[in-house]
C-alpha cells in the first residue's frame, strides 16, 4: 500500500478497499463492511469520499486493476 494509505485509520482503510472492490461502488455498502454504524453509513461513506487521503488511494487502486486487466488482455 501507499505511504498515505498507511495513515488511514483501519476503518478508512477497510472502506476504500471494500469500495473499490464493490462492483457497484456502492458508498454506503462499505461503510458498513468496513464497520460503520450502519443507520449513519450513507452520511459516513460521503464524507469518507471527500477525504483526499482517501480519494487518491481510490484512484491509485483503480488505475492498478486498471493496468492488470491491460496486460491481460494483451497476452
Amino acid at each position: 500500500m501507499g505511504d498515505k494509505a498507511e495513515s488511514l485509520s483501519v476503518k478508512e482503510r477497510d472502506f476504500w478497499l471494500n469500495y473499490v472492490m464493490d462492483k457497484d461502488g456502492n458508498g454506503t455498502q462499505a461503510a458498513i463492511k468496513a464497520g460503520y454504524a450502519e443507520r449513519s453509513a450513507g452520511v459516513t461513506a460521503s464524507r469518507l469520499l471527500t477525504k483526499a487521503k482517501i480519494k487518491n488511494e481510490i484512484e491509485r487502486l483503480l488505475d492498478i486493476i486498471a493496468d492488470s486487466k491491460i496486460a491481460k488482455a494483451q497476452e
